[in-house]
């Protein structure tokens, strides 16, 4: 492919940075393929322990969910190690980038991709 700015993602495609980003994504695409007899029940995890916890109960089949997202770092990759500053506005900052992007449904975005 020639190369070229790809700034075609969705809001569900900027947000994966934060908790529960990965979770929106999945909950917008089962939307958007129309999907209504699966019954999606997640839980967002972040954090090394409430990873651990939440997998270790999921092995014992004591976690009633049916989707796990996994953030090692608190609040997701925006609480990492790299990052310079943490807390809620780095949060706030993920989301209003999302809210930014020009595509506003994943179908939208990945289309003129041809990925479908």
């Amino acid at each position: 492919m020639p190369e070229e700015a790809l700034d075609t993602a969705s809001y569900f495609g900027r947000i994966f940075a934060r908790s529960g980003g990965v979770t929106d994504a999945v909950r917008q695409a089962l939307q958007e393929q129309g999907v209504t007899d699966f019954a999606f029940n997640p839980i967002a995890c972040d954090g090394i322990e409430a990873c651990r916890a939440a997998l270790n109960s999921a092995s014992r089949k004591a976690l009633p969910y049916n989707f796990i997202e996994g953030m090692a770092c608190v609040g997701g990759c925006i609480g990492g190690a790299g990052c310079l500053t943490h807390g809620d506005k780095n949060k706030n900052e993920v989301d209003k980038y999302g809210q930014e992007a020009s595509e506003k449904s994943i179908h939208s975005a990945i289309h003129p991709l041809k990925l479908e």
